[in-house]
């Protein structure tokens, strides 16, 4: 019986440690896609002085 509970807890443990890096992983996606937009904007912006 101690063994089964042990099986779950990790399981469950392992299915948020990872839910938890998937949502890291995404936010840091989308800043790094945020910041190359802007990049791209300025980069624009300084070509269009020139």
């Amino acid at each position: 019986m101690f063994q089964v509970k042990r099986y779950i807890s990790t399981m469950l443990f392992s299915l948020i440690y990872l839910h938890r890096n998937e949502a890291r992983q995404q936010a840091l996606d989308s800043n790094a896609l945020k910041q190359h937009v802007v990049a791209n904007r300025r980069n624009k912006s300084t070509e269009e002085i020139k």
